[in-house]
């Protein structure tokens, strides 16, 4: 299997595109968007459950439930 990391490589470029017009710039942004795809597709089962889920109140537990927690570093300042 292809780690997610790796992925991340492939897709970001077709995911996302970058507005910055200088080159030191574009790398940096380059990376703050591979991490986000990176995350998207680590956590793609809280991301693409199957649909909420009902309470016997009718409320939806699924918008309740928080995504999984952990830090993205970046170069960017």
């Amino acid at each position: 299997m292809m780690p997610s990391e790796n992925l991340a490589i492939v897709f970001t470029p077709s995911l996302m595109s970058s507005s910055f017009t200088d080159p030191t710039s574009c790398l940096e942004g380059a990376k703050f968007e591979q991490a986000v795809v990176e995350r998207m597709i680590s956590n793609y089962a809280w991301l693409f459950a199957d649909g909420p889920t009902t309470t016997s109140t009718g409320a939806s537990s699924s918008a309740s439930s928080s995504p999984p927690s952990s830090t993205v570093t970046t170069g960017i300042r």
